[in-house]
This record gives C-alpha cells, structure tokens and sequence, in this order.
C-alpha cells in the first residue's frame, strides 16, 4: 500500500494535470483516512472539469466526510436531476441523510433510486423497510438480511457489527475498493471503528503498516507496539 501511493504521487508530479491520476489519488487519500487531502485533491479535479458528474458526487462524499453535510446535500440534490447520476445521488443522499438520523428522508431517497445489478429491487426494498423502523433498535442482528455497500442502514438500526460483512466477504477477491473503504471514516461509523472486527479487517489489507510509515489519521492512534485504537 505504501508503494502504490508512492508510485502514483510520482505520476502526478509529471503529469500534474491527468483526471484519472487525481482521481485515483483521491480515492487512495481518502481511503486511508487523509480525508482534507483526498477532499482538496477532488476539488481539484472538479475544477478541471466541473461537467463530470462522477467528480461532483464524489466532491459531495467528500464534503459529508468532512462534516460539511448541508453542501453536500445541496451538491447531491443538483446531481439528482441529472438521469445518468441520479440513482447514485439518491443513494449518498441516503446515506447522509441516514447519518443525521433523518431517516424519513433517507428511506425516501433510496424509493427514487433505479433498482439495478448493483442495487436489486429487493435490496433496495429491504433497506427501505429497516430504515422505516430506525431508530428501534434491531432484535436479532445476527438475523438481519445482507445488505451489501447499503450497510449503512445497519447503524441506523443498532447493527454496527453487520456492517463489515460487506467489507470481509469469503471470498478476498471481492474486498470492496477505496470508495466504500472511505465511508468507514465517517464520524457515524465510530460504533463500527471500536470492533475488534474492525482492528481484523485494517490489519488484514495492510492499512497498519501504511499509517506506521506514513503517519496516523486523526481518529486512530497506536496503543503498543502491535496494537492501536481508533474513535
């Protein structure tokens, strides 16, 4: 991990300009936690080119990880009315929404997402039905229904451990990518970040070794020599 961002912050200092090298880089910040880098990095690349509707909903995940929810909402909302973004709008406006304890409003924006192969009708009704429960508290979550990049409606419902089943499937082929790695950093997933499930899976992709060489993010710290914690 450490030699891949090494590797692309050279390709960006020759090539400065290059979408696709900001955006991957942007995701790669964010994914380990540098969330005010990754942000700037993606404001930048807005800027380039402002008519990218990827770039714009990615600004907005950027700016809700930052804390700046009502700029987010409203850069989400302009993104919604545009037919070849608005599925994805809806559901990181879900998501913020969800993060508030709106969850309503949450619940509402996921009904406007185009079911598809990513988000089947079925899944996409399930987390409807558990967010209309929210905030009641899950009576079994070992029971819950699989919920897939959707996870975020488990916190909704006292289920923050069900969360990484997405992020730890049987199969390590299908460890999810730096996006939804980021949404881990959020300050709504802090139930999920004091697991020791949680300490498995940042060991298990090697996030460790990267903060020891690079520094620590602001919500983790190590503890001893082989361990750390994180708020």
């Amino acid at each position: 991990m450490v030699r891949a961002g090494d590797l692309l912050e050279k390709a960006i200092a020759l090539d400065p300009g290059n979408p696709e090298l900001l955006h991957q880089y942007a995701i790669g910040l964010t994914a380990v936690g540098r969330l005010k880098e990754g942000l700037a990095v993606r404001e930048q690349l807005r800027a380039l080119d402002p008519f990218v509707p990827r770039y714009n909903i990615d600004v907005a995940g950027g700016m809700w990880l930052s804390g700046r929810d009502n700029e987010a909402i409203a850069l989400l909302k302009e993104q919604s009315a545009n037919p070849g973004t608005s599925d994805n709008a809806q559901i990181a406006l879900a998501r913020i929404y969800a993060s508030k304890a709106q969850y309503g409003e949450a619940a509402d924006a996921l009904t406007h997402a185009a079911p598809s192969a990513v988000y089947p009708a079925t899944l996409l009704a399930e987390a409807v039905r558990l967010l209309r429960t929210a905030p009641a508290k899950a009576k079994a979550p070992k029971e819950l229904p699989a919920l897939g990049s959707l996870g975020f409606v488990y916190l909704a419902i006292g289920a923050p451990e069900r969360v990484l089943d997405f992020y730890m499937p049987n199969n390590p082929v299908d460890i999810p990518g730096g996006d939804y790695m980021a949404l881990l950093w959020h300050s709504s997933y802090a139930p999920v970040r004091k697991t020791e499930r949680f300490k498995t899976y940042l060991r298990r992709i090697g996030l460790i070794g990267y903060w020891r060489a690079k520094g620590w993010p602001e919500f983790c710290h190590p503890t001893t020599a082989d361990d750390f914690a994180c708020e």
